[in-house]
């Protein structure tokens, strides 16, 4: 399913952050950003819609290079979009990855099979690696 993409130009820090405009197209949304100074940022339309309406809920698992499963914890809030990519802790050898699953142990099942990808593509070094033995 193609993800509708909105674009939101924004200015200021903490009590003085605003959004400035709302655009359907990044050139539009770069181009007034660029005249005021503003940032953009990329949202996503109507997120998790689709996931939650099929009864998935949002997982964080932390898995060990081994594939030992750290933790699995349902989300507390809100987060519109699951990271396909996990983020990664390459000295303590684990990963924290976040997505839509049926349960628990499905979550566990997709967080596996990104781990296995990131070995298979070398995208994740062995603690020895790392401290460069």
């Amino acid at each position: 399913m193609n993800k509708k993409i909105i674009y939101v130009v924004t200015k200021g820090e903490y009590s003085d952050y605003r959004i400035c405009g709302v655009f359907d197209n990044k050139p539009d949304a770069s181009y007034v950003a660029a005249k005021y100074d503003g940032e953009v940022e990329t949202y996503s339309l109507n997120p998790a819609v689709c996931e939650l309406r099929k009864g998935y809920t949002g997982f964080i698992v932390r898995m060990e290079r081994d594939g030992t499963t750290d933790s699995v914890e349902e989300w507390e809030d809100f987060i519109a979009e699951e990271e396909e990519e996990p983020t990664f802790f390459p000295l303590i050898s684990w990963m924290v990855t976040n997505m839509y699953a049926k349960d628990a142990k499905h979550a566990v099942k997709i967080a596996n099979e990104r781990r296995t990808r990131m070995i298979a593509e070398g995208r994740w070094p062995s603690i020895a690696e790392v401290k460069g033995e």
